[in-house]
């Protein structure tokens, strides 16, 4: 995976969109964080621009209608597209938790790019969760009677509640196969209609000039 940790990958996603402030990216990320899973602090969103821009991936141009550290106006640098295209680009891998934010997170900045992109991710978070679900035994942990608390167990309700808690669980993945089933219809029908292809030559030529 090129080397992007959380906060670089979602800061460059939405800076590779329109430039902004660190203002305008902490008010976006409170009001619409849920999309990525993530609600950094703002002094973490400071720091983390300015290391960007000491690794001369982004750059910036003062404003003289702000004041004070927003006066700041972030672009990303050639290199900086580059770097985020590459993120991008890169294999997508689910994670064991079928809500993690990992894929929404992926689906939001690297989909955004292009429909090729978007189906892939969704293909492999597909194909991982149908895996997923075949495969999964729900195991109990069970209590030892001779323990401080385990005799103070009714394992015939500690073995319905485990089972109540799973069905959940499986509830949950199968709106998200379900989703991701239709998802990836939709896509191919994009993909076919409009003749997206990737990679595309205009960010290819973004992350040169």
């Amino acid at each position: 995976m090129p080397d992007l940790n959380l906060l670089e990958s979602v800061l460059l996603g939405l800076l590779v969109r329109t430039p902004a402030a660190g203002y305008d990216l902490r008010r976006y990320l409170e009001d619409q964080g849920r999309v990525f899973g993530y609600t950094p602090q703002s002094s973490q969103i400071y720091r983390q621009l300015a290391a960007l821009v000491d690794r001369g991936l982004l750059e910036y141009a003062v404003d003289t209608e702000r004041g004070g550290p927003d006066a700041k106006v972030y672009t990303p640098t050639p290199a900086g597209v580059a770097s985020f295209l590459a993120w991008a680009q890169a294999p997508f891998e689910p994670t064991p938790r079928p809500m993690d934010a990992h894929f929404q997170r992926h689906f939001a900045l690297a989909g955004g790019l292009s429909p090729v992109l978007a189906l892939r991710i969704v293909e492999t978070e597909l194909a991982y969760r149908v895996a997923q679900e075949r495969d999964y035994e729900p195991v109990g942990f069970l209590a030892e009677s001779d323990s401080a608390t385990g005799a103070l167990f009714d394992p015939d309700w500690a073995a319905e509640a485990r089972f109540l808690g799973d069905a959940r669980g499986h509830a949950l993945a199968a709106v998200h196969i379900s989703w991701l089933t239709t998802t990836r219809r939709r896509l191919l029908h994009v993909v076919e209609r409009t003749g997206a292809a990737w990679p595309d030559e205009r960010w290819v030529a973004a992350s040169r000039s």
